[in-house]
């Protein structure tokens, strides 16, 4: 037992350190970056990799060698046209990331109740669902858009030497759904433990 209110506070600190770590940087560039967007377009990151080995690259001084080394762009940020589609999901993402947000206070909540030895318990079963399934449906509607935005720039964006890098999922979906099949086996721990004390 006491493993596991160790292991409950490690977690806790973990997420709070990530969260200020992760959020509070992206936010300040966020606020301060000031991109000039055509109109009708949007900017958007994509991984690009060379058509061919012989590829011109251009080279930047390498203090340690003295001396210039070549380097190559594997990633670009442009324009491409805003659209609607894409556009139309914002609206279900914003929903679920709110209830995403509630999913972060209800898995503080179950560490906490885990801590003081509140472990298996059907509010705390709840409260790992509202964790970890808002989750996944806000990072499947990302994953759609990242699919639509790259489908864009494959038939708008040309480049010299370069092409767009293959769609990859961005998003950790194996971790996604082992943690929804431990919940599962969690709730299904709480049904039984209820019945033997029905029983009892």
């Amino acid at each position: 037992m006491k493993i596991v209110h160790i292991l409950g506070v490690l977690v806790i600190l973990t997420l709070i350190i990530n969260t200020i770590k992760e959020f509070i940087p992206r936010f300040i560039d966020g606020w301060n970056s000031v991109e000039v967007v055509i109109p009708g377009t949007e900017m958007e990151q994509y991984s690009i990799r060379p058509t061919e080995e012989t590829v011109t690259t251009d080279s930047i001084f390498n203090q340690a060698l003295n001396r210039e080394v070549p380097y190559q762009i594997n990633s670009i940020t442009t324009s491409v046209k805003t659209n609607t589609i894409k556009s139309g999901l914002s609206i279900p993402i914003a929903l679920l990331s709110l209830l995403t947000l509630y999913g972060y206070y209800c898995l503080m909540r179950t560490l906490i109740s885990v801590s003081k030895g509140e472990i298996i318990t059907r509010q705390n079963v709840r409260r790992l669902r509202f964790f970890i399934y808002p989750m996944i449906a806000t990072s499947a509607l990302f994953e759609l858009q990242n699919y639509i935005s790259h489908l864009q720039a494959v038939q708008e964006l040309i480049f010299n030497g370069y092409e767009l890098s293959d769609f990859t999922l961005k998003y950790s979906w194996t971790a996604y759904f082992i943690i929804a099949l431990l919940v599962e086996i969690f709730a299904q721990a709480v049904k039984i433990k209820e019945e033997q004390d029905l029983t009892i």
